[in-house]
């Protein structure tokens, strides 16, 4: 420290008065990790509160990059692929899921997603082929006396 100016000893002891400030900040109140990842805001996941037939999937898309994709009831409806900014999600159960989309340094986004019965097709029965019948009428026979 003997060859160090006033100058440098004044810039180091800021700087160590810093850190120690900082790190005490960190350790003593530390922000909650929600905010560390800017998941404070919400985003809009499209198509909002959709719903499905059992079997059917559905495709998700939120305007961030970088998301996490959950379902709050994977007996509900999975996660079959998650790229970028959209998931494809399968609905396996009846009932109602969570769809949640965590993006780093944007936000957090849920929407509903319900899935219904499959719709019942009954089929329509073919129409009858019986021969239309035409009545013909009776023939009268006239004699003649004679």
């Amino acid at each position: 420290m003997k060859n160090l100016s006033n100058r440098n000893k004044t810039f180091l002891a800021i700087a160590a008065v810093a850190i120690v400030v900082v790190a005490g900040l960190l350790v003593l109140q530390p922000p909650p990790i929600d905010e560390l990842f800017g998941a404070t805001s919400n985003l809009l996941i499209m198509p909002v509160n959709a719903s499905i037939p059992q079997g059917a999937t559905v495709g998700f898309q939120v305007n961030a990059t970088n998301c996490a994709w959950t379902s709050s009831n994977p007996n509900v409806a999975e996660l079959l692929s998650a790229v970028i900014n959209t998931a494809q999600f399968k609905g396996v159960g009846l009932g109602q899921t969570t769809i949640t989309a965590k993006c780093a340094l944007v936000g957090t986004g849920t929407t509903t997603l319900t899935v219904v019965p499959r719709p019942t097709i009954t089929p329509t029965p073919p129409p009858t082929s019986q021969p239309t019948r035409t009545p013909v009428p009776p023939t009268t026979t006239f004699s003649r006396p004679g």
